[in-house]
């Protein structure tokens, strides 16, 4: 496989070229055969909160993506209003779903679980996925799932609504799930029967040895990041099956993970990437003390995060963004296609040591009694490119 650090970024480019000629890796030469977008958790509320949206819609299009995808969550409380806001962002930017050269720039949105009215532990059985008699163009701050999603979703995107889609973008196969809102929010979150099923049919039409995509919104278990870390994955059902698709790519956001976590790539049977989130990055369990890491740090609002993804013939080229301060978040990931099944491992975590002023010091405060905690402060970093400053 290739190696994804900068050490032997050299080394993978060499075995790029003797696998198969001499290709690209998206810094020049040969054009890719396929790029497009990857966001997730958007968390639309109101028109404002459009705005990064928009930023990052202007992005994709001056990278002349052919296509869009939103990993789930495209809103927070899933309310007819907030589809509104954000489909008349995305035809702000790409009016009639094209770019300004005419070109069609495709549409692959995921529903996640706050779509669908899902906050918690506990489903959302009332939800309406289908049709209502409700009126469009009366039905206020509705919930979609009150509407009747799929009424709803056609009447600001177009198309018809499936709870599992495929599309074909350039000649590549696209498969999606919406979250299923009798799913709830667990460790293993289940996978519906149907979503097995039509999967199954989806990747038995599916040319094995051609590079195709596949989005959810839960990570899928035993890929991107650890259990441990975050508790956004589904029960495995999803892994297991593309187990025997080493040309796959799966997509998912849910967990909000920076990503500069090199954890949020995956090479095993098949590539998994994680895609952040738009809206709010959480610290990610780095540490083995990570649990009280996470509650004591909260959410970065000011890091929003996504990729670029360009295919070629035997990789693809993963660009990692913050949209927020207009800047790549590291160096690109480049991975070769199909997987060699070698697991975690082969997944190079290389970062240079992190880099601290001069003076800078660990500073002890030791407990006031016997029972009490005690606390060290550690100095910050210097941010550079080579010690991810995110992190």
């Amino acid at each position: 496989m290739i190696q994804i650090s900068r050490r032997n970024f050299l080394g993978g480019a060499a075995a790029l070229m003797g696998a198969g000629g001499c290709r690209s890796l998206g810094l020049g030469g040969e054009k890719p055969d396929l790029v497009f977008g990857v966001i997730s958790d958007v968390h639309i509320t109101t028109p404002e909160s459009c705005e990064m949206f928009i930023r990052t819609l202007k992005y994709f299009r001056d990278r002349k993506v052919d296509a869009v995808m939103v990993a789930g969550d495209l809103t927070d409380w899933g309310l007819k209003s907030s589809y509104k806001y954000m489909a008349d962002a995305w035809y702000s930017v790409f009016p009639g779903d094209r770019a300004p050269d005419g070109r069609r720039v495709e549409r692959f949105f995921i529903a996640g679980n706050h779509d669908v009215g899902v906050y918690g532990r506990s489903p959302n059985p009332n939800a309406n996925m289908g049709e209502s008699e409700c009126d469009i163009g009366k039905s206020g701050g509705l919930p979609l799932v009150n509407v009747g999603f799929a009424k709803a979703w056609r009447h600001f995107f177009g198309g018809e609504f499936a709870l599992f889609f495929r599309k074909r973008i350039k000649g590549y196969d696209f498969l999606g799930a919406h979250w299923d809102p009798a799913v709830p929010i667990e460790l293993n979150s289940p996978t519906p029967l149907w979503h097995i099923r039509e999967a199954k049919k989806a990747l038995a039409a599916i040319d094995r040895n051609r590079p195709f995509f596949y989005i959810q919104h839960p990570h899928l278990k035993g890929t991107v990041l650890h259990p441990e870390s975050v508790f956004t994955h589904d029960d495995g059902a999803m892994t297991e099956l593309l187990n025997d698709f080493p040309a796959a790519v799966a997509l998912s956001g849910h967990s909000h993970v920076s990503l500069t976590d090199e954890r949020t790539l995956w090479r095993g049977n098949f590539t998994a990437i994680g895609a952040s989130t738009l809206k709010s990055v959480n610290a990610s369990g780095i540490h083995d003390n990570h649990a009280s890491l996470v509650r004591d740090t909260g959410c970065h609002h000011d890091v929003r995060q996504g990729l670029v993804i360009e295919l070629y013939d035997r990789h693809i080229v993963c660009e990692r963004r913050d949209f927020s301060r207009g800047e790549a978040v590291d160096t690109p990931w480049t991975v070769s296609i199909p997987a060699t099944g070698n697991g975690t491992e082969s997944t190079v975590r290389y970062v240079d040591p992190p880099r601290f002023a001069h003076s800078a010091k660990v500073r002890v405060v030791p407990p006031a009694k016997p029972e009490a905690a005690g606390k060290i402060f550690f100095p910050q970093a210097l941010a550079n490119r080579s010690t991810r400053p995110y992190d």
